[in-house]
């Protein structure tokens, strides 16, 4: 199976959620335990990342990974 197939299978079976992050999340605060955004809020400009940073905050009990960045500048960096 393809990462596609992978994926759509993830999210058909509840597993994985998906949602556009540029607008108001549609779940409760602290639905998930953690939240990942790979790669999506290098493209949002800031009146959109001012508001879809807490969103995504909102919804995470446990915690927030955001991968971001551009291959070959790999920095990591760890916020409470």
């Amino acid at each position: 199976m393809d990462a596609e197939a992978n994926c759509k299978n993830l999210v058909h079976k509840g597993i994985v959620r998906v949602a556009d992050i540029k607008f108001p999340l549609p779940y409760r605060a602290k639905s998930f335990s953690l939240v990942i955004v790979s790669d999506a809020l290098d493209y949002l400009s800031p009146k959109y990342l001012n508001k879809t940073l807490p969103e995504l905050a909102r919804v995470a009990s446990d915690g927030l990974v955001i991968f971001a960045g551009y291959p070959g500048h790999q920095r990591a960096k760890v916020a409470e």
